[in-house]
């Protein structure tokens, strides 16, 4: 028993890129000659060797595999931050509101410019869709994009293929005192807004 622990780590320590029927195979190789050397019991082990043979092959087809995109993060010497996709375009931000769309398809960048509350201190540390339309577009919904520097506000923006209009500010407080607010997350389900801080709580 030890050594089919043994091997089957060493194989594991493989890079994972390797193929994964290859493991598959393997770990089926390997048992069946340990169930082959079992003589009394290989009639009745056959049968359940082929129908893990064929779950293994089948957990391994239907995993999800992550995708890449050859996109570079730092642009016009400013550092990636926020992102959010719709259907098939990304949109990519980085620091002072800089957007960059890439689509997912085409894997290329296909349009950048400006954000409306392009600034200095817009950090644009996250970004994501709401369920509204502004009005007049009909291709993407309002994007709400995190300054997450003082005074931390979420900029709400009407966002088309060829650029971008703040359309509505939003500032979160308590008893007339504005609040850090980090980053600002849109709950699509529940429709609405997750203010998120460095503190213990995050509030809708």
């Amino acid at each position: 028993m030890k050594r089919w622990v043994y091997t089957f780590k060493k194989y594991k320590s493989l890079p994972y890129k390797i193929n994964k029927l290859k493991y598959i195979f393997y770990v089926l190789r390997v048992v069946w000659h340990r169930v082959h050397n079992i003589k009394d019991m290989q009639l009745g082990l056959y049968p359940i060797m082929m129908l893990l043979g064929i779950s293994l092959l089948s957990c391994g087809l239907n995993q999800n595999t992550v995708k890449s995109y050859p996109v570079e993060g730092t642009f016009r010497k400013e550092g990636a931050q926020g992102m959010a996709i719709f259907e098939d375009k990304a949109f990519l931000l980085n620091v002072t509101g800089l957007c960059r769309i890439y689509d997912l398809k085409k894997r290329e960048v296909i349009s950048d410019f400006k954000l409306g509350s392009y600034h200095a201190k817009n950090h644009a540390n996250s970004a994501s869709f709401g369920v509204e339309y502004p009005i007049g577009n009909f291709n993407f919904p309002a994007i709400y994009v995190s300054e997450c520097e003082k005074p931390c506000r979420c900029f709400v923006e009407n966002i088309n293929m060829q650029g971008s209009k703040l359309i509505q500010t939003i500032q979160y407080q308590i008893n007339g005192k504005f609040q850090i607010v980090h980053d600002w997350v849109v709950d699509q389900s529940n429709k609405k807004i997750i203010c998120c801080d460095s503190g213990k709580y995050s509030r809708r």
